[in-house]
């Protein structure tokens, strides 16, 4: 189903089928460690590798307080991995009460106690930016952050999903963590994109037409002639607003500009994923 928006974009919604495989069942594709790849079917469940674990200003929750609650009187007695750990303080910079100052020193002493080698110590920036402009997420990685808006990675082709503080928990000393493979819903936007910005009108307007909760507990893959158009910040907004829209995930293919952007911020390997 597609329908003209303006004189300009055109945008499809439809829903993905089992047998040709979304970007989020590729995601879901990938093996565990030591493992060979296992099919993936829409709802199954899986325990999930975890590529990375971003935790914000309430990392003092799940590195020391949900640890203390769980009988680790001194905290987490040590993180899965210390390098795939970011710990981004950000919100409330400088700081307005005593409440938030101790809790930001407490995330200071156990980011040194555990060794965890990404640290931004309240710096003026917003954790999901930092996570692009530092390189700290790759294409095809599952990335999962103590945040609602860490879907805004899919714009990076990246698997980002918010998670409870408890789960982060869990991922900590873990580094894995179930899922249920969500179905898909694909958005395809075809036309020209105008020399103004445009991803919050479409996301609004997808919103308006089939409601707030038209791809609940779904993937959005975003597809058709416009992608290419579309900036890098247009594709992070519309992923972001996945959220508002009830998806888990919210999907873009990998081109040259991601590919470009990356150049520059990382030199750690990466695999895309690509739809059937």
């Amino acid at each position: 189903m597609k329908e003209q928006v303006g004189d300009e974009i055109a945008i499809g919604l439809g829903r993905g089928g089992i047998d040709a495989l979304p970007l989020e069942e590729r995601l879901h594709e990938r093996p565990r460690r030591d493992e060979e790849p296992a099919g993936t079917d829409q709802r199954d469940l899986q325990e999930a590798r975890i590529d990375g674990a971003m935790v914000h200003y309430h990392a003092s929750e799940p590195m020391h307080q949900l640890a203390v609650e769980a009988g680790f009187k001194d905290g987490l007695p040590r993180v899965w991995d210390p390098e795939r750990i970011f710990v981004l303080v950000d919100h409330h910079q400088p700081t307005l009460t005593q409440k938030q100052a101790d809790e930001n020193a407490l995330i200071r002493r156990e980011v040194a106690r555990l060794g965890i080698k990404t640290f931004h110590d309240a710096e003026p920036g917003i954790a999901h930016q930092m996570m692009a402009d530092y390189g700290l997420m790759r294409p095809g990685e599952l990335v999962v952050g103590n945040d609602s808006h860490t879907i805004s990675y899919g714009g990076l082709n990246v698997g980002g999903t918010g998670i409870t503080r408890a789960d982060m928990l869990y991922v900590l000393l873990f580094g894995e963590l179930w899922f249920q493979v969500p179905q898909t819903v694909k958005v395809v936007l075809e036309g020209t994109q105008p020399n103004y910005p445009v991803a919050k009108d479409i996301i609004l307007y997808l919103a308006g037409k089939y409601g707030d909760d038209f791809a609940n507990s779904m993937s959005v893959e975003y597809t058709g002639s416009m992608v290419p158009q579309t900036s890098l910040d247009s594709r992070m907004c519309l992923a972001a607003h996945g959220v508002e829209v009830g998806a888990k995930f919210a999907l873009f293919p990998c081109d040259d500009k991601v590919r470009e952007f990356l150049r520059t911020r990382t030199d750690k390997p990466y695999e895309e994923i690509t739809a059937d």
